[in-house]
């Protein structure tokens, strides 16, 4: 396989990712637009959820930016 087409293979992974890093942020700030009272619990575990999203995400950046080293080296 050719280094171009690795490189983009690696790309459509890191869009993916940010892509579903988006549709969660959305969901939870839908549901918590949706709700008539508030609820420190659940705003709380909303957030909770986002943030583990978005860190996530960090995780797997730095595990694509790895991956592209090992590629581009190897």
């Amino acid at each position: 396989m050719e280094l171009g087409t690795k490189l983009v293979i690696v790309f459509l992974v890191f869009v993916a990712v940010i892509g579903a890093v988006m549709a969660v942020s959305f969901r939870e700030r839908k549901l918590a637009n949706n709700s008539v009272e508030s609820d420190m619990e659940r705003d709380a575990a909303s957030d909770a959820r986002t943030m583990l999203a978005i860190f996530g995400a960090i995780v797997v950046g730095l595990f694509l930016a790895l991956l592209v080293a090992w590629l581009v080296f190897f």
